[in-house]
């Protein structure tokens, strides 16, 4: 063996070796960003009660035409139970306390669904209500936020979480 090789045998394993141990660690991080992301990012994150009945959120949707977040449970075409929240000016942020008397730029929609009846019953509020709604970010496909939402009353709703809604009606993205 010469000098050369017994000088690059031992450099050709150290290297070989670090390769071996950046591919472990590029695989697992990997991994671990996939976990993370799947398990931060669901839109299934808003869960609560929508007058008095349980509510996880199937689908998030934000019409940009007319202002309005939806979110809702159920894969038919009326909802199981739903939250629509009309929103009457742009912004970030949406914070409305019980007993402001101040307008309120969020009217709330909500609907469940009777056992034995198809058609979804249906309430509105302007005031009574407590929300924290909160746009954190903007594509051209989708918003992401979070919501807290608290109305008092003999069929309470109250839900809270995280969302990631799909744009509709995104004049941005439309071809015409």
């Amino acid at each position: 063996m010469t000098k050369t090789t017994k000088f690059l045998l031992p450099v050709l394993g150290s290297v070989i070796f670090m390769a071996l141990v950046l591919a472990i660690t590029n695989e697992l991080n990997s991994r671990l960003l996939e976990k993370h992301r799947s398990e931060k990012h669901r839109p299934e994150r808003v869960f609560g009660q929508i007058h008095g009945q349980d509510f996880v959120m199937d689908k998030a949707v934000y019409d940009m035409n007319i202002n309005t977040l939806t979110l809702r449970q159920g894969k038919e075409f009326f909802a199981d139970r739903q939250v629509m929240l009309f929103l009457f000016k742009r912004g970030s942020s949406f914070i409305v306390k019980k007993g402001t008397r101040t307008h309120n730029p969020v009217h709330v929609h909500i609907g469940w669904r009777t056992p034995g009846k198809n058609i979804p019953e249906r309430d509105s509020f302007t005031d009574g209500l407590d929300l924290d709604l909160r746009f954190w970010g903007v594509t051209d496909k989708q918003v992401s936020g979070s919501i807290n939402l608290k109305i008092d009353g003999d069929y309470p709703t109250n839900i809270s979480g995280q969302f990631v809604a799909t744009l509709e009606n995104n004049k941005k993205t439309q071809s015409g």
